[in-house]
């Protein structure tokens, strides 16, 4: 699903079209409210017979010439009308003069949602939805932006730049594989979705960077529509709703669907149904979907407790291309590193020869991308007591010296100073040791 906004400008004020001159000669008495309303029945009415864009006139001031229009869109075959050009004709259709083009804006969908139910922007999006083709559009996960859900639309790029930007993030031969597959044919239109994708890291933000270059790739040669990216989550803290995953998926015809399997896995038997609910309704999205919606999976290193389970379901279902996490010098790492330095509101305090040397050491010959990010976000969060404000740090080392002392002084810490008595010592660490198997059973729910 595509969104869009389209201005036209007419050679004459609304106020003086013939469609406007028409309403208002058979009821004077017309507001601006009741003459837009107007409008949208007759555009609504000019999309079925059509079968065309979902089309909402923004009418706010008959005395402009300018009109702007929410457009929503669903890719049926390159021959489709372009929305520049589906826009004006309708709006010549209904009008009754024409109007020239003067901007395109795709928008996400957050912006389209509030620009079409301007009215309700202060209730929940579970409340509005849209008729389109027949079928309702819902909204409904969008108020969950920021924690199950996220989206953004990547900036596109071409071949060369992508190249240039992979060769930074210390590629997998899998990456490198995939982006020739991508670029080695391009029809110049979109016809579907031959392959979807798995990506195995270590982060999160490993995750990001390597679904941007592979949208950007992508929407280069033309294999979705739009770099607008969806990312979400199943795991423990944050659970997008079995219901809320299908309307988000159902918006993102041609445009990816990154899910990121977590572990959703808890000991309460409502949580196991929720993602026993969440697994079928990603099956069904699948099964109704993957012809025209990406989706990419992110396995979390050491978060992988259920995605075997979801894997071995969808595998009837979709061709799935494993890309892995890259791994590269000690060099490559630093060049990583240094894209993140410069992209830093940091570069006027120190220079990048004290981050190496806060970042690296000379006993590790090789990185990931997961472990530079890691080892950056590290170094962000001591830095401030460290290099600007050092006035600060003295505090974090007493608070480190209070954390030892009050381990030292742990009843199992006194009995492993104490000289002799190996037996009770062997007792007491049987002990514990049962105790975190017991924990960590809780924890993987199997108690």
């Amino acid at each position: 699903m595509l969104f869009y906004e389209v201005t036209l400008k007419f050679d004459r004020n609304l106020r003086s079209t013939p469609f406007i001159q028409h309403i208002m000669q058979d009821d004077q008495r017309f507001n601006l409210a009741g003459i837009a309303e107007k409008v949208d029945y007759y555009f609504e009415d000019y999309a079925k017979k059509h079968h065309g864009y979902y089309l909402k006139a923004m009418l706010e001031e008959l005395k402009a010439s300018t009109l702007s229009f929410m457009c929503c869109y669903k890719y049926r075959s390159p021959k489709d009308i372009p929305v520049a050009d589906y826009v004006a004709v309708a709006a010549e259709s209904i009008f009754g003069c024409e109007g020239k083009v003067t901007a395109v804006r795709e928008l996400s969908t957050k912006e389209f949602y509030c620009r079409n139910f301007d009215d309700y922007s202060n209730r929940s999006a579970s409340y509005n939805c849209l008729q389109y083709d027949d079928k309702d559009v819902c909204f409904s996960y969008l108020d969950n932006e920021g924690k199950a859900y996220k989206e953004e639309r990547y900036p596109e790029a071409t071949k060369e730049a992508i190249y240039h930007e992979l060769m930074g993030i210390m590629p997998h031969n899998t990456l490198k594989e995939e982006m020739e597959r991508i670029f080695d044919k391009d029809y110049g239109v979109y016809f579907g979705m031959p392959t979807h994708y798995k990506i195995v890291v270590g982060s999160r933000e490993a995750a990001r960077r390597i679904v941007k270059l592979l949208v950007q790739a992508l929407k280069c040669n033309h294999r979705i529509l739009s770099t607008r990216t969806s990312y979400t989550c199943i795991d423990r803290e944050y659970t997008i709703a079995p219901d809320e995953l299908e309307y988000l998926v159902a918006n993102n015809y041609g445009v990816p669907t990154v899910i990121e399997l977590g572990e959703p896995i808890s000991k309460s038997s409502r949580l196991r149904n929720d993602f026993h609910n969440l697994k079928e309704a990603l099956l069904q999205a699948v099964r109704e979907y993957s012809q025209n919606s990406l989706f990419i999976f992110v396995e979390i290193v050491g978060k992988q407790k259920q995605s075997h389970v979801v894997f071995r379901e969808l595998e009837p279902y979709l061709n799935l291309v494993e890309i892995k996490e890259g791994v590269g010098t000690k060099e490559d790492a630093e060049r990583l590193l240094r894209k993140l330095y410069d992209a830093s509101a940091y570069t006027s305090y120190f220079d990048f020869d004290y981050v190496k040397q806060q970042c690296f050491t000379d006993k590790v010959a090789a990185y990931d991308i997961s472990t530079v990010y890691n080892l950056w976000e590290d170094f962000l969060g001591t830095v401030l007591q460290d290099k600007l404000f050092p006035a600060y740090k003295h505090l974090v080392h007493v608070k480190l010296e209070q954390e030892e002392a009050s381990a030292a002084a742990s009843p199992y810490a006194k009995l492993k100073s104490m000289v002799g008595l190996s037996k009770v010592k062997e007792t007491a660490q049987k002990i514990i040791a049962a105790f975190a198997v017991q924990r960590k059973r809780e924890h993987l729910g199997l108690d």
